[in-house]
């Protein structure tokens, strides 16, 4: 069968699309049900596949540092995977829409500046080869192309109320967690100097993510494995200069000591890395599978998009660094629980 169509549901809301966590206890009020995917799934050929629609997350690995697991894409997706002397290869493309805007925006003025669509581009290669029965490896690199995802300084805005729009205020993002550099879109001009000024914050930063990853996975003793994973991003479009032109309005350092005027400057980078080691059953079917893990995790401010970050770790988001452990076991077949 080379054609399928996929659909799947979730709980949660529609604010987050890095969580499907519901909370309990809403006075036994209904919860939310989601189309959380839906897409055609083409298979011409056994080495490609493509993918049409609201698809699973591609770029799912070992790791989660830049891409939350529960994360869907809206978009085309398109996997090759080949053989060649023992060696298995995987290139994974697509296009995905980031955000779309309304053409006609903004809708309460009759001067239109138009939409302004936030898109992704992706390519990531995969190479791994098993060396004999107890011994495989794996590789990858990836570049992620953001487009528009940064915000917009306006033209001089007059914005007493919550009605007005300035012309860029569809450059701000539909969603953030926290990390990434902001800075005020609007510039806003007051006729008095007691005038409610409303702004808005974009991204101060453009976003092209390079990724390498590695990983060794090694069979101890009978079904129990130990993997050792890394992999490293850098956001090559980061610029300090011209993040600091922007006039940030977060991520700022500590007054320096001794200093009586204190001018703080702005603390950012834009570097990623995160290792880990995993060991125990490389998949849980079985009652009593176990595995455990335990790794670190380091994320500068603007490294990555914030938005799409794993949102359980420092709860969501970048400009973060720290360990953790966890484990999961099998408590009947096809069924695990975890904790981390």
């Amino acid at each position: 069968q080379d054609l399928s169509v996929n659909l799947r549901l979730a709980s949660g809301n529609g604010v987050s699309p890095v969580s499907t966590n519901q909370t309990l206890g809403n006075d036994f009020n209904k919860l939310n049900i989601l189309l959380d995917r839906a897409y055609l799934r083409y298979q011409p050929d056994p080495r490609l596949v493509v993918s049409l629609g609201r698809v699973p997350n591609p770029y799912a690995g070992a790791l989660d540092l830049i891409w939350d697991r529960d994360l869907a894409f809206d978009g085309l997706s398109l996997s090759w995977s080949n053989r060649v002397a023992g060696n298995d290869f995987r290139v994974r493309g697509g296009g995905f829409s980031v955000e779309n805007t309304d053409p006609n925006y903004p809708g309460n003025s009759i001067n239109k500046v138009g939409s302004y669509d936030k898109w992704l581009a992706a390519l990531q290669v995969e190479w791994s080869r098993t060396l004999d029965k107890d011994t495989s490896l794996h590789a990858d690199s990836a570049v992620y192309e953001f487009v528009n995802i940064e915000g917009e300084l306006s033209s001089p805005c007059f914005a007493p109320n919550v009605d007005v729009t300035c012309t860029t205020d569809n450059s701000r993002p539909g969603f953030v967690q926290k990390g990434n550099t902001l800075f005020g879109i609007r510039d806003l001009r007051l006729i008095n100097p007691g005038d409610p000024a409303f702004q808005y914050f974009g991204l101060a930063s453009k976003f092209r993510v390079v990724s390498f990853g590695a990983g060794l996975d090694l069979r101890l003793s009978g079904p129990l494995h130990l993997a050792v994973d890394g992999e490293f991003a850098r956001n090559a479009a980061f610029r300090r200069s011209r993040i600091v032109d922007r006039v940030p309005v977060n991520n700022y350092g500590p007054c320096a000591p001794g200093v009586g005027t204190c001018v703080q400057q702005v603390d950012i980078g834009r570097d990623a890395y995160q290792l880990q080691v995993r060991f125990g059953h490389p998949l849980l079917r079985r009652f009593g599978d176990w595995q455990g893990q335990v790794g670190y995790r380091y994320v500068e401010s603007d490294a990555v998009p914030d938005t799409f970050t794993d949102s359980d770790f420092h709860l969501g988001g970048t400009n973060a660094k720290g360990y953790y452990v966890g484990g999961s076991v099998g408590f009947t077949d096809n069924a695990t629980v975890g904790l981390r």
